[in-house]
């Protein structure tokens, strides 16, 4: 059964000039300490690709959730790593996690992504399906 469905679509410059100005702050705004070490591993270009693509996913995991972004669901409680193959995963942590065990459902999360240059733009689309 489908609990959610969600979707964000974001320009990566948006994320870019963020980090540009303020790179600690977004940091610590939207990774979770798992993140880090590969986060700091990563040169700039990879990182600012990180950062929208871990922002994008939150939005629209909060959208097929149903409670955006807030007490329900926050960035850090999000952690996007790839499984062995490559393929994007989200581990649920806090106060995110603690709402969904109150779906009463085991939740399986669904996670896809696409980035794809249009005029000069890089556009970062994020779709999360939860199923219960």
């Amino acid at each position: 059964m489908i609990i959610g469905i969600g979707s964000d679509l974001l320009k990566q410059d948006r994320i870019k000039r963020i980090f540009i100005k303020f790179p600690h702050l977004l940091v610590k705004k939207l990774l979770h300490n798992d993140e880090h070490v590969s986060f700091e591993n990563m040169d700039n270009i990879n990182q600012v690709k990180f950062l929208a693509k871990k922002f994008s996913v939150t939005e629209a995991f909060s959208k097929a959730l149903g409670t955006g972004i807030g007490a329900y669901c926050n960035f850090r409680d999000l952690i996007l790593k790839n499984n062995e193959h490559g393929k994007p995963i989200l581990s649920i942590t806090g106060s995110t996690k603690q709402y969904l065990k109150t779906l009463n459902a085991h939740v399986k999360i669904h996670i896809t992504f696409s980035d794809e240059t249009i005029k000069d733009e890089i556009l970062v689309l994020s779709t999360v399906i939860l199923e219960a």
